[in-house]
């Protein structure tokens, strides 16, 4: 949370909160909130990130959140994930870091993912996309039963 407010930048962060917390605000720097207010919001979800224009810096912690990470930054190429320190924990630096590759626009990596991002979003956004895979699933069964008369 550290890097994100030392980027400056506006930020929307998806969090559960971590074990032993019983809420994401107890789990928070002190004083945190009220330093990123108006530029921060700490809320959210993963789908939520996808349909948004807003830049997916993934720091994963345990079980799916690993597979999604990997997933989004790996093969989707949609976000980047920040890299754990040699302790396994990630760095107010490194995420940091991370934001700041995103957010430079003469970064290669940055306008890699800026542009397979939009394409996600685009079809996620898309109104006729639950309707086409009625509809192509349709077509299919259509085959396979012409296919055996």
């Amino acid at each position: 949370m550290l890097g994100l407010e030392l980027t400056n930048l506006p930020f929307f962060v998806a969090l559960k909160p971590p074990l032993g917390f019983a809420t994401l605000e107890e789990a928070l720097p002190e004083g945190f909130l009220k330093r990123v207010e108006g530029r921060g919001v700490v809320y959210g979800s993963l789908s939520e990130a996808l349909v948004n224009k807003c830049q997916l810096v993934l720091l994963p912690n345990i079980g799916d959140q690993i597979f999604n990470a990997r997933m989004m930054s790996n093969n989707l190429k949609v976000g980047v994930e920040v890299e754990k320190g040699e302790d396994g924990l990630y760095t107010k630096d490194d995420v940091c870091k991370a934001v700041s590759i995103l957010m430079d626009d003469e970064n290669e990596i940055s306008n890699k993912v800026k542009a397979s991002h939009a394409k996600i979003r685009d079809m996620l956004l898309n109104k006729d996309l639950e309707s086409s895979y009625i509809d192509n699933f349709c077509k299919k069964l259509q085959e396979i039963v012409e296919g055996k008369n």
